[in-house]
């Protein structure tokens, strides 16, 4: 782990070495439920990352910044963070745009926020994504109760029994 965030790495394979290893030392930390050490983790990980700003290897300095993002979202998520947890997701979504997850929890927490109108378009990019998961549906009907559009949050409703459905009849073929 970094002695200090202020370090400036002389290559890239140590800086992304350092930032891996805060990474991991990240995901330990949120599965062990400690998620104020998960964010302070990611924190330093972003300092390093601003003091050192310049990268060859574009690709790797990208996932690990999208898993470093996402692993302090998920912190303040736990935390109950709904503001600093909707941010890293955005940052997230703007590393990859097609992370359904990404789209479903960041509405999650816009919709703890009442900002339900952004949350619907999240979930609706998330259900784009991946229309199986039946809780997006579900989710975005509450969104819609949120706003007292009981017609479209019924239409939802009907959408995730549906996946629900699909998803049970798929567990039995693969269990038979």
């Amino acid at each position: 782990m970094a002695s200090s965030s202020a370090v400036c790495y002389p290559d890239d394979a140590s800086l992304l070495q350092e930032l891996g290893q805060l990474l991991k030392l990240a995901k330990e930390q949120s599965e062990n439920g400690n998620y104020p050490k998960t964010i302070a983790l990611c924190d330093t990980a972003e300092e390093v990352m601003r003091n050192n700003k310049y990268c060859s290897d574009t690709l790797a300095l990208q996932e690990l910044q999208l898993g470093l993002y996402f692993a302090r979202a998920v912190g303040h998520v736990r935390c109950g963070n709904h503001a600093p947890a909707a941010e890293d997701l955005s940052k997230v979504i703007a590393l990859d745009p097609e992370y359904d997850t990404a789209h479903a929890y960041r509405a999650g927490e816009l919709c703890d926020l009442g900002l339900n109108t952004l949350a619907i378009d999240d979930y609706t990019v998330a259900i784009r994504l991946n229309s199986e998961d039946p809780a997006n549906y579900f989710n975005r009907a509450m969104c819609y109760l949120n706003l007292e559009s009981p017609q479209r949050a019924s239409r939802d409703l009907t959408a995730c029994v549906r996946a629900c459905v699909r998803a049970c009849l798929r567990a039995c073929v693969r269990a038979s």
